[in-house]
């Protein structure tokens, strides 16, 4: 049994009549090789992995530059100065206090002498006789006082535009267009009251009025009524008349008065 231990390996032994060409029995004829090997490649990047880390440590520490005293001047203090950091919550300093540029108010020193003047004028004032104005006379009269009347302002005496009637005039004033136009003009704007008609009031109302010298109607009022309801509705129709054309006196229009027309309100049968 020994004998067979040592001339056979391990491999051997346990394929001991069993197909070795199965790939099992290769791989474990590799085995031994492949443990040696893989334990060589371990134990050199290991190895390699210290050689490089030490040669590493060994070039920094070699390139440090070593700093010499002797260059520094003598009486030259080699140590350097502690540098101050930024205070971020110091305040400012404050502002310098601004003062605003004023000028003295003027001083009045009252002229003694021209006041002593003042008072004296004012004391011969009152002892006096006061007016107005200087008016040289007496002092003291036995009668009564009187003073220079001042003239009174005299009206204004405006020119009086001349006025005339029908029978003054040479050419009557008249309606534009003439008595037919008239008559279309009271048929268009002149409105019967109804009340009136209910009541079967009806007739003329004669309305009285001045031209004036540029044509416009004025003085306008009733000459001869009928009823109250009748009368507001002529007077209202002759308002709203146009200007008419004017009545003249040698050639130039003039104001003509107690210019009479008939306003008629007949009722249909």
């Amino acid at each position: 049994m020994a004998d067979l231990l040592i001339k056979k390996s391990w491999s051997e032994i346990i394929f001991d009549k069993k197909n070795k060409l199965y790939g099992a029995f290769y791989l474990r004829q590799l085995y031994g090789k492949n443990v040696a090997l893989a334990l060589l490649i371990g134990v050199s990047i290991f190895g390699g992995s210290l050689i490089a880390s030490f040669l590493y440590i060994k070039f920094k520490n070699s390139k440090k530059e070593v700093f010499e005293f002797k260059d520094i001047p003598k009486g030259v203090n080699n140590k350097k100065a502690p540098v101050e950091k930024p205070k971020d919550d110091v305040p400012p300093p404050p502002p310098k206090e601004q003062k605003l540029e004023t000028k003295a108010y003027p001083v009045y020193e009252p002229n003694l002498k021209e006041l002593a003047t003042k008072l004296n004028t004012m004391e011969e004032i009152d002892s006096s006789n006061a007016g107005a104005k200087d008016q040289e006379g007496v002092k003291h009269l036995d009668g009564p006082v009187t003073f220079d009347a001042e003239p009174e302002e005299q009206p204004i005496q405006i020119e009086k535009e001349p006025e005339y009637d029908l029978s003054d005039i040479e050419e009557n004033p008249e309606f534009p267009g003439g008595y037919g136009a008239m008559n279309e003009f009271f048929a268009k704007h002149l409105v019967y009251p109804r009340q009136a008609i209910k009541m079967g009031i009806g007739g003329n109302v004669q309305v009285m009025f001045s031209v004036e010298s540029d044509g416009s109607l004025s003085n306008i009022k009733i000459a001869r009524g009928v009823d109250e309801l009748l009368d507001n509705e002529a007077l209202r129709v002759v308002k709203i008349m146009p200007k008419w054309t004017t009545g003249k006196v040698g050639g130039k229009s003039v104001k003509v008065n107690k210019v009479t027309i008939p306003v008629r309100f007949q009722l249909s049968e």
